[in-house]
C-alpha cells in the first residue's frame, strides 16, 4: 500500500479465509494499521449454527445482499481497500483493480483455489500470498496445487 501511495495510485487487497471467526479477527488485525489499511468484512447471508457459545461471540452476522452490493461499491470507490471475506468472494466480483490477494487459510478444492487467485491481475499485474503452516496444511496446499496443474493441462 505504501508504493501505490507514493505513486498516488490505489491499492486494493482481498485475504480469504474460510471461517467467519477468522475473517472478523483478521479485519480486526489490519484495521490497527489504519489509515494506510482500512479492511472490511465481506461475507455471506447464512447464519451459524454453532453449538459453540463463545465462537458465536466472535463469529459475524451474515450480511444481506444489499449490504453486500455496497461493500462492494465501497471497495471499489476505495473508502476499504481490504476486503477480507469467506468464499463469497471467490467468484462472480467485478472488481478489476486488485492487486494483492492472501489465502490466510489453504482450501482442498483446486477450482477454488484458481478462483481466489483470479480475482487478481485483470487490469494490472498482481500477487498472490499463501500462508501455509508445516505439517496436515502445507500437505493441504501441495495436493491442491498439484490438482490445479491438472485442471490447466485440461
Amino acid at each position: 500500500f505504501k508504493r501505490a501511495e507514493l505513486q498516488n495510485e490505489s491499492s486494493r487487497a482481498i485475504v480469504f479465509s474460510q471461517f467467519r471467526g477468522s475473517v472478523a479477527e483478521i479485519e480486526k488485525v489490519l484495521n490497527a494499521c489504519r489509515p494506510r489499511v482500512r479492511a472490511r468484512h465481506f461475507i455471506g447471508q447464512g447464519n451459524s449454527k454453532s453449538k459453540n457459545k463463545a465462537a458465536d461471540e466472535m463469529e459475524l452476522k451474515g450480511m444481506k445482499q444489499k449490504e453486500q452490493h455496497q461493500v462492494i461499491e465501497q471497495f471499489k470507490n476505495d473508502l476499504f481497500n481490504v476486503l477480507v471475506c469467506t468464499c463469497i468472494g471467490e467468484e462472480g466480483l467485478d472488481i478489476g483493480e486488485v492487486d494483492l490477494i492472501v489465502n490466510f487459510d489453504c482450501i482442498l478444492s483446486p477450482v477454488r483455489s484458481l478462483q481466489r487467485v483470479g480475482r487478481t491481475g485483470r487490469k494490472r499485474n498482481g500477487r498472490v500470498v499463501c500462508l501455509v503452516s508445516q505439517g496436515h496444511e502445507e500437505k493441504t496446499y501441495q495436493n491442491s496445487k498439484s490438482k490445479e496443474r491438472t485442471i490447466m493441462r485440461a
